[in-house]
């Protein structure tokens, strides 16, 4: 018995050393860091970090929108660029086309000046030919 009887004493006593060493950590601790307001840290950092939140939040939003209008844009372009590519081809055609008709154009200017002028030609040959046998003198016989 007297040794369940020196047990419970001795749980009693560590039980009201360790209390008053808690109390005594508390009382401390207040002493030594009378200043410290780390709550009021705490509430400030957590107020920023919310603000944060919300700021990332909306910039995301126009991410996300600058990356559609992006996607749209990119779209019209390439759009654009085909459409661009296809009229390039077209006048690039009709171009050759024009110049096609216009050296048969002057092929035939060229061939129609060449036979009134060979006609010319003919009839001033004819003209000087007449004009000569009308100066000549008469060959005496």
């Amino acid at each position: 018995m007297q040794m369940k009887e020196l047990n419970l004493k001795h749980e009693k006593e560590i039980e009201t050393l360790t209390k008053k060493h808690s109390e005594d950590l508390k009382t401390s601790l207040a002493k030594n860091n009378p200043g410290c307001d780390h709550d009021k840290i705490i509430a400030e950092l957590k107020e920023n970090y919310r603000k944060l939140e919300v700021e990332n939040k909306d910039l995301k939003l126009v991410n996300d929108e600058l990356q559609s209008e992006n996607m749209a844009l990119r779209d019209k372009f390439e759009q654009l660029f085909t459409e661009l590519s296809i009229k390039e081809a077209q006048w690039c055609e009709r171009e050759e086309q024009l110049n096609l008709k216009l050296k048969m154009q002057w092929g035939e200017k060229y061939r129609e000046w060449m036979e009134a002028t060979e006609k010319k030609i003919e009839e001033l040959q004819k003209a000087n030919a007449l004009l000569r046998s009308c100066i000549k003198p008469p060959a005496d016989d």
